[in-house]
């Protein structure tokens, strides 16, 4: 069990998250300063979010895409829908790293 939790809230998730933010084309959605699920919402910029899941998933990463019944959250953010990426445990720290 606690290394499911180590994969869902911590270590995958933030190594993840460090990634992303170093791109300055993705847009990232999460609250600072919280303990967070192992979930991650991002858009790439000017790129519809099914757009970016079906690209992808030719990669065979899989993601949602939508505004995942959370229209008000998406109606206050200023964005159509996004990306969720989440982290469970089948992901491996080599799947986050590459490059």
């Amino acid at each position: 069990m606690r290394k499911i939790n180590e994969i869902e809230k911590f270590s995958y998730g933030n190594c993840f998250r460090k990634k992303l933010k170093k791109l300055d084309f993705v847009e990232t959605y999460f609250t600072k300063d919280v303990e967070r699920a192992g979930i991650i919402a991002f858009n790439v910029k000017n790129v519809h979010s099914h757009d970016v899941a079906f690209i992808l998933d030719s990669y065979n990463v899989a993601v949602r895409s939508g505004h995942h019944c959370a229209q008000p959250l998406m109606k206050y953010l200023g964005v159509p829908s996004c990306c969720p990426c989440k982290f469970l445990a089948f992901t491996t720290m080599k799947r986050i790293l590459i490059n």
